[in-house]
């Protein structure tokens, strides 16, 4: 067996919900209604409304998980 590394503990996910448009940058698309910064983990939801996420600038997460 082996050992789990790196485990990501967080009490808020900022889920990519894609309600007001498909730019990674509007708040309005977050389930925290704030675009994520270097110090978030963001996840980009099966279940969203959008699932086209556009970035037109560079962005910085702390983690990105795709469900």
């Amino acid at each position: 067996s082996g050992t789990a590394s790196n485990w990501v503990q967080s009490t808020a996910w900022n889920v990519w919900r894609g309600t007001s448009s498909s730019a990674f940058g509007t708040a309005g698309n977050w389930s925290l209604n704030s675009v994520p910064t270097s110090t978030d983990h963001a996840v980009i939801a099966s279940d969203a409304s959008n699932m086209t996420v556009q970035i037109t600038s560079e962005q910085s997460l702390a983690g990105l998980g795709i469900h």
